[in-house]
């Protein structure tokens, strides 16, 4: 019997979540939804609006329509980005890395995150020490 379209989406999105190397509360504050009504949507007790869908497909760094294409039955997930596992700010500071695109593109990332964290003064506290370890190496190579 073929997999219902709740479960193929809870399968695809723990399978993106384990190659991004996220938490559910991860793509849970990335969505700007609740873990409980993530929970919800993965177990098929709740259908996301279209807003919600669209949130998930960016946390997913998934091609926008693909959450609701897979619970329409209409098809996959498109990733947006490489299944490859980025290297994260630190490690790239650690090993000397001088891809300035690559750290734009973090900072970039963890701007958002920072407006993500709200929620958690926790979480704003390691964006925002994270950021300046990405503007530092920014500085360093003379980046504004």
């Amino acid at each position: 019997m073929a997999a219902r379209p709740h479960e193929r989406l809870a399968q695809a999105m723990d399978d993106r979540r384990l190659d991004l190397r996220l938490r559910w509360t991860d793509i849970a504050d990335a969505a700007r939804i609740s873990t409980e009504a993530l929970r919800a949507i993965r177990r098929g007790q709740y259908r996301p609006s279209e807003l919600t869908a669209r949130a998930l497909d960016e946390a997913m760094r998934w091609s926008p329509g693909s959450t609701m294409r897979v619970l329409n039955d209409a098809g996959d997930p498109s990733p947006l980005l490489p299944d490859k596992r980025e290297m994260t700010t630190s490690e790239m500071i650690a090993a000397g890395h001088r891809d300035l695109s690559e750290l734009e593109r973090l900072d970039d990332e963890l701007h958002r995150r920072m407006l993500a964290a709200r929620r958690s003064p926790q979480d704003l506290e390691k964006a925002v020490t994270a950021l300046r370890l990405v503007q530092g190496e920014l500085d360093e190579n003379g980046q504004d």
